[in-house]
């Protein structure tokens, strides 16, 4: 199960339709905003039924996705899950910044629809090797 942490709207059907189109049989979980992600993690690892990854964009409503990262880093929540950015930012900072923070993978949000296609294979590779290209 992924969780994917994203505020827009239009970028979660984005994602989940091209995962349905792909013929990737995997159930997502939306959390609109940093503080719902943290939330559903720590109930998922007290659960032990963790993720087994989580698709984060940067830019969030309440709790940022940076500090998403640093929590789940310092509270130790599901230390087996893949922590994959995928953000609009193509920021080499960001980037550092993020796999400074335990991200496994930083991805940038394509500008094309098609572009998208490259993107998941990237994510599921990632995810199903344990092995992150990106």
């Amino acid at each position: 199960m992924i969780l994917l942490v994203e505020d827009n709207p239009g970028d979660v059907v984005l994602f989940t339709e091209m995962l349905r189109s792909s013929g990737w049989s995997v159930d997502v979980d939306v959390a609109q905003d940093g503080e719902s992600a943290l939330t559903k993690l720590q109930q998922a690892s007290q659960q032990n039924a963790c993720y087994d990854a989580m698709v984060l964009d940067l830019n969030l409503p309440k709790i940022g996705g940076f500090e998403v990262l640093e929590r789940i880093r310092a509270d130790q929540v599901c230390p087996a899950m893949m922590r994959l950015v995928l953000s609009s930012s193509a920021l080499e900072a960001d980037q550092a910044r993020a796999r400074a923070l335990g991200a496994d993978a930083y991805f940038v949000k394509p500008s094309e629809f098609l572009a998208y296609d490259d993107l998941l294979r990237a994510i599921r590779s990632a995810i199903e090797t344990g092995r992150p290209n990106a």
